[in-house]
């Protein structure tokens, strides 16, 4: 590694794969979007609920699977609830 670079290889390959993931997220997001009409909140909040038992969650657990911030999931849930996604 020369004097001017300033990522060794591995530090390089985990950067692409970084921006590889973020450009595979971004490419999900749109073609969710377009296919269902579904934003990727919706879906990280559909998945985390499908995956518990009876297909329901106490918001604190949820929060806690999505690692969001109270007051955004309960934004969120309001939204989803409006488009008949979730019910409370």
């Amino acid at each position: 590694m020369g004097d001017g670079d300033w990522l060794n290889e591995r530090e390089q390959r985990a950067w692409r794969g970084f921006i590889e993931l973020a450009q595979f997220r971004d490419r999900f997001g749109r073609e969710l979007q377009a296919e269902t009409g579904l934003s990727g909140a919706d879906y990280a909040v559909l998945v985390s609920l499908s995956e518990a038992a009876d297909g329901r969650m106490r918001a604190i657990e949820l929060r806690k699977a999505i690692d969001w911030e109270k007051s955004r999931l309960t934004q969120h849930l309001n939204r989803m609830e409006r488009r008949g996604l979730v019910t409370r």
